[in-house]
């Protein structure tokens, strides 16, 4: 299985690559690493999910789903970051991402980086449309959306901001290295694999 991307995170190399189930234990001990607020901006909530409810999100095998982890170089069972997206039901060409970013390494684009992924797969499986709710004191997630370089709509309702990215591609666009026309494959060996250092969230 193809690493999608290599970059830099504190001056240690990382990269991003599918998630699979037995990552289901790190990512648990990453979320008992998460603080109460990152944990709450995620969930609307300050405790984490359970295992079985981490199973479901991020490998139920039904389709119009991916998962990605962010891992550091040298130690492949401590994961950084994940993110992933499924399908909205009734909702043909439209999926709910979510991306998390363990607190130490917040503000280092490991989190632009994980959204890119889930750009390029959701082109692949024919997704048109990410919707996402976020509390308006998340600005990290609220300007991860805004730089990817994509039309996002914006409505405030009932405490969250609802967001809505067009994901077909537009010119200039930071997440639109993939043409709409591209070959897909299972896994990710069709996706680039460039070295890059990010340095803003």
């Amino acid at each position: 299985m193809s690493d999608f991307r290599k970059l830099t995170i504190q001056g240690r190399s990382a990269y991003i690559r599918e998630a699979r189930p037995d990552d289901i234990p790190a990512i648990d001990v990453m979320h008992d690493r998460l603080s109460r607020q990152s944990l709450y901006l995620r969930y609307f909530a300050s405790s984490k999910p359970s295992l079985e409810g981490l199973q479901s999100q991020l490998l139920d095998p039904q389709g119009g789903r991916a998962a990605y982890v962010a891992l550091l170089e040298g130690t492949p069972a401590d994961v950084l970051g994940l993110a992933y997206y499924r399908q909205v039901p009734d909702e043909d060409g439209s999926a709910e991402p979510a991306v998390l970013v363990e607190d130490r390494f917040q503000g280092n684009g490991l989190g632009q980086a994980l959204m890119e992924a889930l750009i390029r797969q959701a082109r692949c499986q024919a997704i048109r449309t990410f919707k996402a709710y976020v509390l308006p004191e998340n600005q990290q997630v609220l300007r991860m959306f805004a730089r990817q370089g994509l039309p996002v709509k914006r409505h405030y309702r009932d405490g969250l901001y609802e967001l809505e990215m067009d994901l077909q591609p537009t010119s200039g666009a930071v997440g639109n290295s993939l043409p709409a026309s591209a070959p897909c494959q299972s896994g990710m060996a069709n996706l680039c694999t460039d070295f890059v250092s990010f340095t803003e969230c």
